[in-house]
Order: C-alpha cells, then sequence, then structure tokens
C-alpha cells in the first residue's frame, strides 16, 4: 500500500519540494478564523491562497504519482478547507445581502 503512504506522508523525496508547512498553516488560520465568525480574517486568509501554485498544491507531481489522480492528503484537505471558507464567506455575504441583486442595481422596479 505504497500509494496509501505517500498520500498521508509530507517527509518523502518530494517534501522538500513543497512548503508543507505553509499549506498547513492556512489550513489553520482558515479553519480558525472561519469558526470564529471572523469574516475579514477569513478573507485575509483566502488571500494568501490566490498566489500560483501556493505551496507547491498544484504540481503535477503530485497527482500524477498514484496513477489515480489523487494528491497527497493535505492537499486535498487545502483543497476542501478553501471550498468551504468560500462557501461560509457566499452564506454570510447574502444573510447580509452583499453583492444581491440589490447591491447591482437588480432589485424589484429597475427593469
Amino acid at each position: 500500500q505504497g500509494r496509501d503512504w505517500w498520500q498521508r506522508t509530507v517527509t518523502d523525496d518530494l517534501g522538500s519540494r513543497y512548503n508543507w508547512a505553509f499549506v498547513r498553516e492556512l489550513i489553520r488560520d482558515l479553519r480558525k478564523a472561519r469558526e470564529g465568525g471572523d469574516l475579514m480574517g477569513t478573507v485575509k486568509s483566502l488571500r494568501q491562497c490566490t498566489r500560483k501554485n501556493v505551496g507547491g498544491v498544484m504540481s503535477n507531481e503530485l497527482f500524477a504519482f498514484t496513477n489515480s489522480g489523487e494528491p497527497k492528503f493535505v492537499v486535498t484537505e487545502f483543497v476542501a478547507e478553501v471550498c468551504e471558507s468560500l462557501r461560509w464567506i457566499t452564506d454570510q455575504c447574502a444573510d447580509v445581502g452583499v453583492g444581491g441583486a440589490e447591491a447591482r442595481g437588480g432589485g424589484e422596479g429597475s427593469e
């Protein structure tokens, strides 16, 4: 079960090519801000995640090793937390009417 070991570990031969500590820090920061209800903190953390290939998580090597297209678990966790944080921000903005039809001038009577 070499594939499972490879997906779990970040200390393998490829590990030095990626910034796993930074990726894990981003996961922690996103989760802490989101779970704490800190909208601006979540946005600030997400801005860090929009860098091209942040921490190396989009490297082809990370998806090709298992021959199944499955990356390391830390990459899966990172992407899942980014998605969850984006959903949470969207929900928070919807709750207060930010970015809705009214904000865009598309509310009732705008035809």
